[in-house]
């Protein structure tokens, strides 16, 4: 294999690898998922740090979640939570219109971007390249690549990895917000089901339990030990046995 066969295989290699990674783990491994996936196309990019940000539900603030530096690049994190979108208008209309924010010279950004190039600055970046998170056609955030030791210029193949990469975390999140409101609501109705005072039992299609609560021992005498996986109807009177099945 040539060189070129080389730089054209090693994209596809990191995006196959991101990829796989996100499609390996469980909802709650997706947070540590992101931080490898920024480390490896960070690293792979020769960027000096990347990093996700993600808007409330209201879409009013954002916040850095996720960051990785590469050596003797100072991490910016802790002072980038919860910030106002409106501080940043230039920066969040271009990202609303899902359009790719690269910036060769922060200090030739335009008048608009004062408030962006001013945070730039504060942090050393000389250049930045930034693509939206989109999740159920929706605005969730953003994914970002510093340039802090010189300028740079992201290539065309560069910015289709990232913001392939961009849409893989989206969702990735997508995933494990969805993940989250189902656990809510089995959560709920756990408890529902614990505290109604009603003794209760749960059955598959054909009658057989499969859960119980605490209740119905209480009432009947019954543990679970004794009753998952049996019939219902094998454990009432026998005059009432058609009555159960009917039901």
């Amino acid at each position: 294999m040539t060189n070129h066969d080389k730089e054209m295989t090693a994209p596809h290699q990191v995006l196959f690898d991101v990829s796989q990674g996100f499609t390996q783990i469980m909802s709650y491994d997706v947070d540590e998922q992101i931080n490898r996936t920024l480390a490896s196309i960070g690293s792979f990019d020769g960027d000096d740090r990347s990093y996700v940000f993600l808007f409330d539900e209201s879409g009013e603030t954002m916040t850095n979640t996720h960051e990785w530096c590469a050596d003797s690049i100072d991490p910016q994190i802790d002072q980038l939570q919860d910030l106002p979108a409106d501080f940043f208008p230039w920066w969040v209309h271009k990202l609303r219109n899902l359009e790719c924010i690269q910036v060769h010279d922060v200090n030739a950004m335009p008048e608009e971007a004062r408030a962006e190039k001013e945070i730039l600055e504060q942090q050393d970046i000389k250049s930045v390249l930034v693509l939206p998170i989109v999740s159920e056609r929706r605005l969730v955030g953003f994914i970002g690549f510093d340039s802090v030791r010189c300028q740079k210029s992201w290539s065309d193949s560069s910015i289709t990895l990232l913001r392939i990469s961009a849409n893989i975390i989206g969702n990735a999140l997508r995933q494990k917000e969805m993940l989250s409101a189902l656990t809510k609501s089995e959560n709920f109705y756990r408890t529902v089901f614990e505290r109604t005072g009603t003794p209760s039992v749960i059955i598959d299609n054909d009658a057989h339990i499969i859960d119980m609560n605490q209740c119905f021992s209480d009432v009947f005498y019954y543990g679970s030990i004794e009753l998952l996986g049996r019939a219902l109807p094998d454990i009432v009177s026998p005059e009432y046995r058609d009555t159960v099945w009917s039901y």
